[in-house]
């Protein structure tokens, strides 16, 4: 990972890509941003809420049913329901 601290200590605050979205696009483009130029300092922003402790973590992937179900209800916005998601 590049270090983004200067000679004199200071943190620097330019990117090269600024992504805004981390859904399916915004994510797959940061993924091949950094593929093709992996020196490129990337900045991903979302408005969206941070449903799990490591963000980036797909609903489906939580493995509790029901932190799973609060995590669906806390991405929906500010209508906020609960839904029934059905397994395969």
């Amino acid at each position: 990972m590049q270090n983004n601290v200067d000679p004199r200590g200071q943190v620097s605050t330019s990117v090269d890509v600024l992504v805004v979205g981390s859904g399916p696009a915004g994510s797959t483009f940061a993924r091949i941003v950094s593929e093709r130029a992996p020196g490129a300092r990337i900045l991903m922003v979302d408005a969206g809420p941070q449903l799990t402790a490591r963000p980036g973590v797909h609903v489906k992937n939580i493995t509790d049913p029901e932190e799973r179900a609060r995590a669906q209800i806390r991405s929906q916005g500010p209508t906020q329901f609960p839904y029934e998601v059905k397994s395969l």
